[in-house]
């Protein structure tokens, strides 16, 4: 008898112990949240770093699936070649933007007037610079002030350089000047010039 109670015991204690709660043998397992398309919206392009940034915190869980992850690599390899892009674009911009003198200058003054529908002008316009500064963008003449590679005035160049789209701009900024230069010509000829083509 005591055998068989102590068996009985060991048996029961045994039952007790592996049993699990009828509630938790009911419920359903949790579901694995991935946010991807439910509640994290789509980056779009172009791929700025700050949505990027909300993307993987939203995306940060720590049930993501392979799906999410080679989405999350794909969005910062965007990122990084977006900037790669802006970066060679800006230095693109600068080298059509800009020049040192007479190896580079003349090839700036023609595209800026072609660029305005003055591709009649464009070699008047080189011939002008030549003789005004040289093809020298930081030219500047203190008796009268005038500056750059057309050599406007000063005084006058703020007002044409808001004429230009560039409010503020230096009269040394090649582009503006030339820019400024051609609004010019386009409204009353070369006549303001000393140097005629």
């Amino acid at each position: 008898m005591r055998r068989l109670t102590a068996a009985a015991v060991v048996i029961a204690v045994t039952l007790v112990g592996c049993s699990t709660p009828a509630a938790a043998q009911t419920a359903p397992p949790a579901p694995v949240v991935t946010h991807v398309d439910r509640v994290c919206a789509p980056i779009q392009f172009p791929y700025r770093p700050a949505d990027v940034q909300v993307w993987w915190n939203c995306n940060r869980d720590p049930n993501i699936d392979r799906p999410t992850a080679g989405r999350l690599t794909w969005y910062l390899n965007a990122v990084v070649l977006n900037r790669i892009a802006a970066y060679l674009a800006a230095v693109d911009a600068a080298r059509t933007t800009t020049c040192s003198g007479p190896g580079d200058c003349p090839a700036l003054i023609r595209r800026v007037f072609n660029e305005r529908g003055l591709g009649y002008q464009a070699e008047a316009a080189v011939r002008v610079a030549a003789c005004e500064s040289g093809f020298n963008p930081r030219a500047y003449n203190p008796s009268s002030g005038a500056s750059g590679l057309f050599q406007h005035l000063s005084s006058l160049f703020p007002a044409r350089a808001a004429g230009a789209g560039a409010p503020g701009a230096s009269p040394f900024d090649p582009y503006v000047n030339t820019v400024a230069a051609a609004n010019m010509v386009a409204a009353s000829g070369w006549s303001a010039w000393v140097c005629r083509p």
